[in-house]
């Protein structure tokens, strides 16, 4: 039987900025590089989180999901289904804060990304996706025996908007953030949520 998630809702932006206070030594943050297109094309800037340390920007949502652990989850260890960045975010995330982490992997995972996790030390339970999808639905796994960052969403995602808030203090008047997710864009209009000077901030949904 699936399990019952809690309710989608806005992240607010006390959350985010709690989120990067907890993740700042853990990622790097990133530069706004200007895309040159020419003169008849909009101010186009790029986040390079390539440039993060497992190069993705997954690792903020597992730093602060990592980092909002209590004691005795610390030390059970974390879990987490993956087919590749995600696992490398929790995996570096873990191995920085001294957490035990396993990863169920995808059959189907990249070698490269799968190597990457296991030199991370993670330990690695490969499965059939079926297995995968039920694991993800359930937010349980017998053989993973540790607490499942799944059940924490909401302060990964916390972690994962704080990009998009950096984005805003860096480059002021920005007007929107478009977002690569799962071959399709996300757009982040700048006033989704407003700091008290009236800048334009973001909320991830």
């Amino acid at each position: 039987m699936s399990a019952i998630l809690e309710p989608v809702r806005p992240i607010e932006l006390k959350e985010i900025r709690e989120a990067r206070s907890r993740i700042t030594n853990t990622i790097f943050r990133t530069p706004l590089v200007r895309l040159e297109l020419g003169p008849n094309f909009p101010d186009i800037r790029l986040k390079l989180e390539n440039l993060q340390p497992i190069n993705a920007y997954k690792l903020r949502g597992a730093a602060n999901a990592v980092a909002m652990l209590s004691e005795s989850e610390r030390r059970r260890g974390v879990w987490t289904i993956s087919a590749g960045n995600a696992g490398q975010g929790v995996a570096y995330a873990a191995r920085k804060a001294g957490v035990p982490c396993s990863v169920v992997v995808i059959e189907t995972a990249p070698a490269s990304k799968v190597e990457r996790m296991r030199r991370l030390g993670a330990k690695l339970i490969p499965v059939p996706f079926d297995d995968a999808w039920k694991a993800m639905e359930d937010r349980t796994f017998a053989e993973a025996g540790s607490e499942s960052l799944g059940r924490g969403a909401g302060n990964g995602g916390a972690g994962g908007a704080v990009f998009r808030e950096t984005i805003a203090a860096d480059l002021h008047g920005v007007e929107t953030i478009v977002c690569r997710w799962r071959r399709w864009q996300k757009y982040f209009p700048a006033d989704v949520a407003k700091d008290a000077a009236g800048r334009g901030w973001f909320n991830c949904r």
